[in-house]
């Protein structure tokens, strides 16, 4: 087994670039010794996700032909996976409604032809790639209209409901767009969600819709009812009346658990039933091209424990409402909508081309977020206190993986975790301890256990090669930014976004897993040992080539708006459609 952070003797500084082994065979670790044992010298929090929490078309080395390293083989598919998807566009409206039947089953909202001209107006060139707006949709679609109507008014009158005050109301009449009830606190997202529709809000039909103020998403439904839901609508039926079914909570489970679908992962390990586990891999794994999968907290439940955000019982079930938020986890039943925050404006700064970007290591910084921070609340195990752990640990040694550098076959090393920490990692905290509890002395805590160190500009962060982005206390709101850079971003993330079926993971940006447990073995990769074996530089700079011109080319305001308004028609043909003709606002050419 990989044997990632013995606390042994450690070697001579140098020893990251000597200890090497012959390919396939593992190193045995020297005795610990007697003065620094597991027990006086606790390491850093483990990886503790399971091996079978990686997306399912895992790569391992185990698996590959001449046991390539499985980052080249993941490269590779992503290349034409990006290829492929490129040239299988709709290049006309016809073959885009032709498109959308074939994926979903059924027709185009009205307002479809709008939408294109929309698109092709603003040379919007993923017209095809809106399967996230489709599973927000497809519960809703077993509503009966009248009861759709019905819920959307009580967004904005019950005030009994969990999200009522944080969330404010739109309105779009003869193309006017305004915003109304509780926005009154939530000025910027108001006025960014303003200045977003502006741009089609005459080809909107009239609406109201309620949007949440912050980044929280909130709906929650059971497993049980979601599933009825969709299967329902992909089957063009309606629900009953009776919402009962809807509040139900299945008994004996968590309520996380229970807003997983029945003969999910996480419901099979809580009812103690067997669940697919791969066999045969002792070597390092990494998140596979399709990394919202690996997002899934029902497929992938021990990911729960180590965000924040999930990191406790959960909230229980509820009725399905139409509210549209700006963050939603695979748990959620949120209307996902772009999220135009002040970052998606910062400033590149001055940005060196590769070759002259002098630092060559993985690059964080960041702010205590993610967790509230006191005894008792596990906050070592939050994603940002992981990170900063792992890559500033000292004790002990680390084995990862190498890349041959003709031949790429893999190479097994283990040196010092101090010198792999300087070698790959300059990550920390910023500013002061925040979101922890003074009175418990767990700011103080923090402050002494943690490396705290200067925040550093753009300018001073496009100096590295490598830059890693990791969840806040909901979606990182520096995607963006860093990947309009010319350095290469690595990210890891619970949280699904618009853009996150609309970008190729191994071709514009690195997924790493949640657990970190890839991220030195990735970092390895690419950066190579100290004497520059085993390096991917160039595959580096043209992955980093590729993720900025995916941003100039997909994350544009007018993709946003594209994306929003293609949502807001489907939310439309709910709002609007007749109880005895369910596609009364479907498109028909």
């Amino acid at each position: 087994m990989l044997r990632k952070r013995a606390a042994i003797v450690a070697e001579p500084a140098d020893a990251l670039a000597e200890r090497v082994v012959a390919d396939g065979e593992v190193a045995s670790a020297p005795p610990a010794s007697p003065t620094e044992s597991d027990a006086a010298v606790p390491p850093p929090p483990p990886a503790t996700l399971a091996r079978r929490a990686v997306a399912p078309d895992e790569a391992s080395p185990r698996t590959l032909p001449d046991r390539l390293h499985p980052i080249s083989h993941l490269v590779a598919r992503a290349e034409e996976e990006w290829d492929d998807m490129l040239r299988r566009q709709s290049q006309t409206l016809e073959q885009a409604v032709a498109e959308y039947r074939r994926r979903y089953k059924m027709n185009p909202p009205v307002g479809f032809d709008s939408w294109w001209r929309y698109a092709m107006q603003n040379r919007v060139i993923l017209v095809d790639e809106y399967d996230q707006v489709h599973s927000d949709v497809l519960p809703f679609l077993s509503l009966p209209p009248s009861e759709f109507r019905r819920r959307v008014m009580s967004l904005s009158t019950d005030q009994s409901l969990p999200w009522f005050k944080q969330s404010f109301q739109l309105k779009v009449r003869d193309g006017a767009v305004t915003a109304g009830q509780g926005a009154g606190d939530a000025a910027e997202r108001r006025d960014a969600v303003l200045d977003l529709l502006a741009e089609f809000s005459e080809m909107l039909p009239d609406l109201e819709a309620r949007m949440s103020k912050g980044d929280e998403p909130m709906v929650v439904v059971s497993g049980e009812a979601r599933e009825r839901h969709e299967r329902l609508a992909r089957d063009g039926k309606l629900l009953g009346t009776s919402p009962a079914f809807e509040i139900a909570e299945p008994s004996g489970f968590t309520p996380w658990d229970s807003l997983c679908p029945p003969n999910s992962t996480a419901r099979r390990i809580a009812q103690a039933l067997p669940v697919d586990t791969p066999r045969g891999n002792t070597l390092q794994s990494f998140v596979s091209i399709e990394h919202v999968q690996a997002m899934d907290l029902c497929e992938h439940p021990e990911v729960r424990d180590l965000n924040g955000f999930t990191a406790w019982s959960g909230p229980r079930p509820y009725l399905l409402y139409p509210l549209f938020s700006f963050t939603k986890t695979s748990l959620h039943a949120d209307l996902l909508l772009p999220s135009v925050s002040g970052d998606f404006f910062a400033e590149i700064g001055r940005d060196p081309v590769w070759e002259q970007k002098k630092q060559n290591r993985v690059l964080w910084r960041g702010e205590t977020m993610g967790t509230y921070h006191s005894k008792g609340s596990g906050w070592r195990q939050s994603q940002r206190a992981r990170l900063v752990a792992l890559a500033n640990a000292k004790d002990g040694d680390t084995t990862f993986h190498l890349a041959d550098s003709t031949s790429d076959a893999l190479r097994l090393v283990t040196a010092p975790t101090l010198d792999v920490s300087h070698h790959y990692f300059d990550v920390a905290y910023t500013g002061v301890p925040k979101q922890c509890s003074a009175k418990d002395t767990t700011c103080k805590q923090l402050q002494h256990e943690m490396r705290f160190d200067k925040w550093l500009s753009a300018d001073e962060e496009n100096k590295f090669k490598y830059v890693l982005d990791v969840d806040a206390n909901y979606a990182s709101g520096k995607f963006k930014r860093l990947m309009s850079s010319r350095s290469l971003v690595f990210k890891s993330t619970i949280f699904p976004e618009w853009w996150s079926k609309r970008i190729m993971p191994w071709y514009h940006y690195v997924p790493i897993q949640s657990d970190y447990s890839d991220l030195t073995d990735t970092a390895a990769f690419f950066i190579g040992a100290p004497d520059g074996t085993g390096s991917h530089d160039a595959l580096a700079k043209r992955i980093a080539q590729q993720g900025k011109k995916w941003s100039e080319d997909h994350f544009r305001e007018a993709d946003m708006a594209a994306y929003t308004f293609r949502l807001l028609l489907e939310y439309a043909r709910l709002l609007h459609r007749e109880d005895d003709d369910l596609q009364s606002m479907d498109y028909k050419p």
